[in-house]
C-alpha cells in the first residue's frame, strides 16, 4: 500500500513523521514524504522512501509563505496525482488543499496529522487568515477518517468552537515521544548535581519565544550555563542575541540541531526554560513537546504560570513555574532549582512520575495500525472509522 504525508515544511527534522513512516515501511508499506523545503535544508535520504520538496525557501507566517502557498498547493497535488496513494497524510493547516483536492479526486483515504495547532498559532494575523485557517482545520477534521493530536485539550477547545466538525471517534492523541530504547539511552546521559548548571532554550528563535529574557537571566547568574538552538525565525535575531550576549563563554549558540542531537543535549542539561505567553491560545492550551521531552529525558521544566504546560509541572512537580516571564522571575527560578537543597533531585523524579503517567499509555504500533485500518478500504469520504 501506497501512504504519502504532506507537510509545508521540511521532513528533515519531523520526528513525528519520521517514525510513522519508518514504522509503516518495516510493515512493508511504500511510503511518500512530500514536503516544503522552507528552511534551505541539505539533501536528504530516508531510507526507500520517496521524496519530494519544493524548493522555495521562506520562513513560517511571512508575506512571502502566504504567496507561496498557492504554487506549492499545485505543486504537492500534483506529485501526489503522479504517486498515486491510497492514503494522504496531511500535516497541519497548510497541508489540507492539496490532500482534500487529492482525495476528493481519487475517492481515498484522508488522515489528519494534527501536529502545530495553527488555528492558534495565525489567531493574532489580520483578517482573514484566521477565519481561513479555522475553516481549512474543521474541514480536514470533517473529511478525515483519522485524526493524530499531539494535545487532545487543544482539540476539544477547537471542537468546542466548530462543533459541526466534533467526532472524537476519529480522534488518536499521540504526542511525539522517542522510542522506549531511546528513553533508556537519554537516562544515562544524565548530568549530576556537580556538573555545572546548564539550562537549555532549543526550539524557534522568535522575538516572542523570550529569549532575550532567557539570556539576561543568565548573564547575571554567575555559575550557570546556556545552550540554544534552533532556527531563525525573524531576520536578525540570531545575531542580536548573539550580540546581547557580548561573546559570554558561558552561552552558546549549537546552530539548527537534528532531533536525536538535540534530545540528546537536553538530556545532558539540568532544566529547560519554556517560557510561554498565558494570553495567547497557541501557548496557554495545546501541551508543547518540550514538555514531553523534558519527561523523558528526566529534565525539570521552568515554564509560565497560566497555562496547560504550568498545570502539569505543578501537578507532577517536575520543575519551577514563575509568575511572568521576566529575567528575575526566571533567575530566581534557575536560582532555586540550582542551590535549593534537594530541590533539582526531586523534580528528576517529578519528570519520572510524569513519564509513568503521561508517556506510558501510548502505544506507537497502534498509532500506525490506524493509519492502516483507514486506508484498507475506499471510504464513504469523511466518515469515521468503524469501531
Amino acid at each position: 500500500m501506497r501512504i504519502a504525508f504532506v507537510h509545508a515544511s521540511g521532513i528533515r527534522n519531523s520526528r513525528f513523521i519520521e517514525e510513522r513512516g519508518k514504522s509503516l515501511m518495516q510493515k512493508g508499506h511504500e511510503i511518500a514524504f512530500i514536503g516544503w523545503n522552507r528552511y534551505h535544508d541539505p539533501p536528504y535520504s530516508f531510507g526507500k522512501a520517496h521524496i519530494r520538496r519544493f524548493g522555495m525557501t521562506t520562513p513560517l507566517g511571512s508575506k512571502t509563505y502566504f504567496f507561496l502557498l498557492i504554487p506549492w498547493w499545485a505543486w504537492t497535488l500534483c506529485h501526489l496525482l503522479r504517486y498515486r496513494p491510497q492514503v494522504a497524510i496531511c500535516v497541519n493547516a497548510d497541508a489540507v488543499i492539496p490532500c482534500l483536492a487529492y482525495t476528493w479526486m481519487t475517492r481515498t483515504s484522508l488522515v489528519h496529522d494534527l501536529h502545530d495547532f495553527y488555528y492558534y498559532h495565525f489567531a493574532y494575523m489580520p483578517a482573514p487568515i484566521p477565519r481561513i485557517v479555522d475553516e481549512l482545520t474543521c474541514a480536514a477534521l470533517t473529511h478525515a477518517r483519522l485524526v493524530l493530536t499531539i494535545s487532545m485539550e487543544a482539540i476539544s477547545d477547537f471542537f468546542s468552537r466548530r462543533p459541526q466538525c466534533r467526532d472524537y471517534r476519529k480522534v488518536m492523541e499521540y504526542p511525539c515521544l522517542p522510542t522506549p530504547a531511546e528513553r533508556d539511552a537519554l537516562k544515562k546521559a544524565a548530568p549530576s548535581r556537580h556538573d555545572d548548571f546548564t539550562a537549555c532554550y532549543f526550539g524557534n528563535l522568535a522575538w516572542d519565544r523570550g529569549v532575550l529574557e532567557i539570556l539576561d537571566a543568565v548573564l547575571g547568574m554567575e555559575g550557570c550555563r546556556l545552550l540554544l538552538a534552533g532556527p531563525e525565525l525573524e531576520k536578525g535575531i540570531l545575531s542580536h542575541c548573539l550580540a546581547h550576549a557580548g561573546g559570554c563563554t558561558r552561552i552558546a549558540y549549537l546552530g539548527y540541531l537534528m532531533r536525536e542531537d538535540l534530545l540528546a543535549h537536553t538530556a545532558r542539561c539540568h532544566c529547560i526554560v519554556l517560557l510561554l505567553m498565558p494570553d495567547n491560545r497557541h501557548h496557554r492550551i495545546p501541551v508543547p513537546n518540550k514538555l514531553y521531552e523534558g519527561i523523558v529525558c528526566r529534565t525539570p521544566v521552568i515554564t509560565t504560570a497560566g497555562t496547560e504546560s504550568a498545570a502539569i509541572v505543578e501537578r507532577f512537580g517536575m520543575g519551577v513555574v514563575i509568575p511572568e516571564n521576566t529575567p528575575e522571575a526566571l533567575r530566581k527560578a534557575l536560582l532555586h532549582l540550582r542551590d535549593g537543597e534537594g530541590v533539582w533531585e526531586s523534580c528528576v523524579k517529578g519528570c519520572e512520575a510524569a513519564e509513568q503517567v503521561l508517556c506510558s499509555p501510548y502505544d506507537f504500533d497502534r498509532t500506525v495500525e490506524a493509519i492502516e485500518k483507514a486506508a484498507q478500504a475506499v471510504p464513504v469520504w469523511g466518515a469515521a472509522p468503524e469501531e
